[in-house]
């Protein structure tokens, strides 16, 4: 996979839409049981970068794979939603502490998106914003967009099976 197109993928539809981090994920499903989740690569707006040490990112993705979803609170969350409804999950709130609880990066706004399939992986883009945003006809129109264009580079940048 390709590092640096997920990323520059990620960063494009943060910058567009607003957001301020991106995460791609798999999902794997398991005959019937609840799929397998795995956390691939973040990205975060230059705002952010100060704020790696609260955001959790397995230093090596291949032996950490049994604990992404521990590790991370909110993403699995969204990933099982697109999992279960095979679209778009948006979800915002005006809380002081976000869809997190955490009162020191408090995300107010939450999206995942089913990017394509590979194999048995379904591939899921989920960013965070610190402000609250509203859905649009025009962020999904985009996001779908960004997904086309993706599928149509899935050889060398998404996870093969």
């Amino acid at each position: 996979m390709d590092t640096v197109q997920v990323a520059a993928y990620l960063r494009c539809a943060c910058s567009v839409l607003d957001f301020d981090i991106g995460e791609l994920w798999t999902a794997r499903r398991n005959n019937g049981e609840k799929p397998t989740l795995k956390f691939i690569q973040l990205y975060t707006s230059p705002t952010y970068e100060d704020f790696h040490s609260l955001l959790i990112r397995p230093e090596n993705v291949q032996e950490k794979e049994s604990h992404d979803e521990e590790k991370h609170r909110i993403s699995p969350i969204i990933c099982r939603g697109v999992c279960d409804g095979g679209q778009i999950v948006w979800a915002s709130t005006l809380i002081s502490s976000g869809l997190t609880g955490r009162v020191d990066l408090p995300l107010n706004t939450a999206i995942g998106m089913p990017i394509c399939s590979v194999g048995s992986d379904l591939c899921i883009m989920v960013l965070f914003a610190v402000e609250s945003i509203k859905i649009s006809p025009n962020a999904i129109d985009f996001l779908c967009y960004l997904a086309r264009a993706a599928s149509e580079k899935v050889v060398g940048f998404m996870p093969a099976s």
